[in-house]
């Protein structure tokens, strides 16, 4: 009797013991492919919210295409202003060089203003009290000699050249009259003639006055080159 009282207390004890294992366990819903879900799953819910969440619904390689493009038209964009201003620049000191210099389209070259100044003042001390044509031969000289390899290539050099001691052009010795005198209109309209048209001295690179020159000169001059013609006071050489 003891024996079966046991077994039955056992028999009790197992059946509690499943139903409260089973209470435990959460119901499954199987479902269209077979595959078991919980009905508490919420992983397509996770995956929403995340998307939701991100703000753009573009899928992860096509935004870093996005983000290259950008880069690739800063860079490009950066690289055309860099250009531009340096084409600028260019402008810039191409158009300061033009205003800074003249041309002379008798001889085919451009000189600076300042190169322009002393032309014009070495005529006027030189040939300014003489005729037009005389100021025109002397204005020749002086840009045949720019021309020539025998002289200074800029005439600021050439016309204050000083070869032992002595200055190619008298005027420009210290207190001479180039530093001082006035250049008039006439002057400047005989030196732009020969600017716009060219040489009018037949090549000559030398004058002289012969009535105010040193005797050693004149005879120096007289054999050493070749005398072209003689107009106003001025023997002209080469």
């Amino acid at each position: 009797m003891r024996q079966i009282n046991k077994l039955a207390m056992f028999v009790v004890a197992m059946s509690l013991l499943i139903v409260t294992i089973l209470s435990t366990v959460p119901a499954f819903a199987g479902n269209n492919d077979g595959a078991v879900i919980s009905e508490n799953d919420n992983t397509g819910d996770m995956y929403a919210d995340n998307e939701a969440q991100s703000g753009d619904s573009l899928p992860v390689p096509e935004k870093l295409l996005i983000a290259l493009d950008t880069h690739e038209l800063n860079r490009n964009m950066t690289a055309v202003l860099a250009e531009n201003k340096k084409a600028a620049k260019k402008k810039a000191i191409a158009a300061a060089k033009r205003r800074n210099t003249v041309k002379v389209p008798g001889y085919g070259i451009t000189i600076t203003k300042t190169e322009y100044e002393y032309l014009v003042r070495i005529v006027q001390a030189e040939a300014g009290y003489m005729d037009e044509s005389s100021r025109r031969y002397v204005a020749s000289v002086i840009l045949n000699r720019r021309e020539s390899s025998d002289f200074p290539d800029d005439i600021v050099s050439i016309v204050t050249q000083n070869k032992n001691g002595t200055y190619q052009f008298s005027p420009v010795a210290p207190g001479g009259t180039f530093w001082t005198m006035e250049v008039t209109e006439d002057t400047r309209k005989s030196v732009n003639f020969v600017i716009k048209y060219g040489d009018i001295a037949y090549g000559a690179l030398y004058f002289l006055d012969k009535r105010a020159a040193n005797y050693k000169n004149v005879v120096w001059f007289d054999t050493n080159l070749t005398h072209l013609f003689a107009w106003g006071g001025h023997d002209y050489y080469r």
